[in-house]
């Protein structure tokens, strides 16, 4: 049961984010009930990400897109927003 419920919440936060699934797994959010709340999306991708790629070494690539999504991250986290996906170069929070 333990197993089960670890993954359950995995994907529920794969798809809603940390904070919306774990409302959902306490039973505090429904589909007949709505809220109101205040937000902003926020898309970031680095520019010129492409041709960087292909003419740096990918080790090199690799820790500059783990710079930029701790720096992203971070600056998400610190004002009580959740990273949603990380697609690519790109973050979804």
């Amino acid at each position: 049961a333990l197993a089960a419920r670890s993954a359950l919440s995995a994907l529920l936060q794969a798809y809603l984010g940390q904070r919306s699934a774990a409302q959902v797994l306490a039973g505090r959010s429904r589909r007949e009930v709505g809220e109101s709340i205040r937000a902003v999306l926020l898309y970031s991708d680095l520019r010129d990400f492409t041709a960087l790629s292909e003419k740096t070494d990918a080790e090199q690539v690799v820790a500059a897109l783990n710079a930029s999504f701790d720096r992203i991250a971070g600056a998400v986290h610190a004002f009580g927003g959740e990273v949603l996906k990380f697609i690519g170069d790109g973050v979804l929070a």
